[in-house]
């Protein structure tokens, strides 16, 4: 996730060109190929999986380490569903880029309800809110 924008180009050129072999399309745009794989792109896989690490933290399920990363509001009651303070930061490159804040910033997505960040286990949360993709331009 945190890596060059050139680098996270190439592994997407990787996936694209396995799926244009694997269904023997050479006309097919990359969206269409991942549509018929039913797979979402490396990209957003990657904020799925920020959003999981996300939710372990709010239930306790990482080590200290992890969990302390990231800071908890204090107040029970709030109009956002926003568990976590959003952090300051000086710099794009190891602030907005970072997962202490882009962990927050997931977690308190619009379309993240409350009660699905309640959710019992992380495959019933996983299959409320992950089958649909963040759009690029909201990162």
């Amino acid at each position: 996730m945190f890596c060059k924008s050139l680098d996270k180009r190439k592994l997407e050129r990787i996936q694209e060109r396995a799926r244009r072999i694997i269904y023997k399309s050479h006309s097919a745009t990359y969206e269409e190929l991942l549509r018929r794989a039913d797979i979402p792109s490396l990209y957003n896989r990657r904020l799925q999986d920020i959003t999981v690490l996300m939710y372990k933290v709010k239930h306790g399920l990482v080590p200290d380490c992890i969990s302390e990363l990231f800071v908890r509001k204090g107040s029970t009651h709030s109009l956002q569903n926003s568990d976590f303070v959003l952090p300051r930061f000086e710099t794009v490159c190891y602030g907005k880029h970072s997962v202490r804040y882009l962990g927050p910033f997931l977690w308190s997505f619009p379309k993240l309800a409350n009660d699905q960040t309640d959710l019992p286990s992380i495959p019933f949360f996983f299959k409320q809110n992950m089958k649909t993709e963040p759009c690029r331009h909201c990162i």
